[in-house]
C-alpha cells in the first residue's frame, strides 16, 4: 500500500530526529550543499555536482532495499540469489515427490492440509542439503537447520516405544500371605 506524500513527509521528519550526525550539521537543513563543511566533516563532498550523484545514489539504492533487489537476507556467503532461488525449487520438487511416496508408503499419515505442507518443508530443507555443491564456501541452509529437520521429520514419522507398566499394588495381607506360604 503506497504511503501518501504526508505520510512519506512525517517518516522522514521521525527518521532525521533519530538520526545523529555530525555536529556540524546541526540545524541545517538536509539535501543542501554547504561549501564551508568541506573537509571540515568527513566524507562531505568536495563539489556541488559530487553531493548530487552522491543524493542520486542514496535515492536509488532506498528504493532498491524498497523492492527488495539489494537485500541478501537468506542468501549465504558464496551464492546468487539465482542459484539459491534455483536450488530451493528443486528441493521443493524433491520433497514433494518424497512426502508423496512416504504417504504412499504410509511411513506419514498426514490428517490435515498443513501437516503435508510442514513435512514438505522439513524435507525440503534437507533435500537443499544434500542438492548443495561441494565447490560452494557455504552451505545454503546451515547445519543446525538441517537437524533440526531431521529430528521433527523422525519426530513425525517413527513410532515410539509403547511402554506399558503394570502397577501391582500388595496389600499387607496379600504379601503376608506369601511369606507364609513360602515356610
Amino acid at each position: 500500500m503506497p504511503l501518501s506524500e504526508q505520510q512519506r513527509e512525517r517518516k522522514r521528519l521521525q527518521r532525521s530526529k533519530n538520526r545523529k550526525g555530525h555536529p556540524l550539521m546541526e540545524g541545517r537543513q538536509r539535501g543542501v550543499f554547504y561549501p564551508d563543511l568541506i573537509g571540515k566533516v568527513p566524507g562531505y563532498p568536495k563539489t556541488q555536482e559530487a553531493f548530487d550523484n552522491q543524493r542520486g545514489m542514496s535515492r536509488r539504492v532506498r528504493e532498491y532495499n524498497a523492492a527488495g533487489i539489494t537485500s541478501r537476507d537468506g542468501i549465504p556467503n558464496g551464492w546468487t540469489r539465482a542459484e539459491a532461488t534455483e536450488l530451493r525449487f528443486k528441493a521443493a520438487e524433491r520433497a514433494k515427490k518424497i512426502v508423496d511416496k512416504m504417504v504412499e508408503e504410509k511411513v506419514f499419515a498426514p490428517d490435515c492440509k498443513e501437516a503435508r505442507i510442514a513435512m514438505e518443508a522439513l524435507v525440503a530443507v534437507v533435500q537443499a542439503k544434500k542438492l548443495t555443491p561441494e565447490d560452494k564456501g557455504s552451505p545454503l541452509v546451515p547445519i543446525s537447520e538441517v537437524t533440526k529437520a531431521s529430528k521433527s521429520i523422525l519426530e513425525f514419522t517413527q513410532r515410539k516405544p509403547v511402554t506399558s507398566s503394570q502397577v501391582t499394588v500388595k496389600s499387607a495381607e496379600d504379601w503376608l500371605d506369601e511369606i507364609a506360604g513360602d515356610e
